[in-house]
């Protein structure tokens, strides 16, 4: 739970509502993902001032198949309720051949999305 109360003082520098976010108590949040097992791993969000406030990069991981690791991105407006911000977006980089594509960590730097993730080949 120390992770969780780390949470509110990051937000405190964005001008969206944070406010309803329940802190201090463990909530499901779904993750809709492309292989429709909504298992997710490596969580990265990107908390900004204007729509959607919450931007997820993650990778589906159904039950530790691997195969479907690639990287993926949900958008929210309460920080509670996800889903893709276009339809058929994810994955954003499609499974190699022979691994996966994982790890993804989102940025966003002059109007645009930067996402940087392991890519195997």
């Amino acid at each position: 739970m120390d992770g969780w109360k780390k949470i509110p003082y990051f937000l405190r520098y964005s001008n969206c509502d944070t406010e309803h976010l329940p802190f201090y108590k463990k909530v499901l949040v779904k993750t809709p993902t492309y292989d429709k097992s909504g298992q997710a791993v490596h969580p990265d969000i990107l908390v900004q001032n204007e729509s959607p406030f919450y931007v997820l990069a993650f990778t589906p991981y159904p039950a530790t198949n691997d195969y479907y690791e690639n990287p993926s991105v949900l958008v929210s407006d309460d920080g509670l309720h996800f889903h893709e911000e276009k339809k058929n977006l994810n994955p954003l980089a499609p499974a190699p051949e022979t691994d996966h594509n994982d790890d993804p960590d989102i940025a966003l730097h002059g109007g645009v999305y930067y996402l940087v993730y392991y890519y195997y080949y």
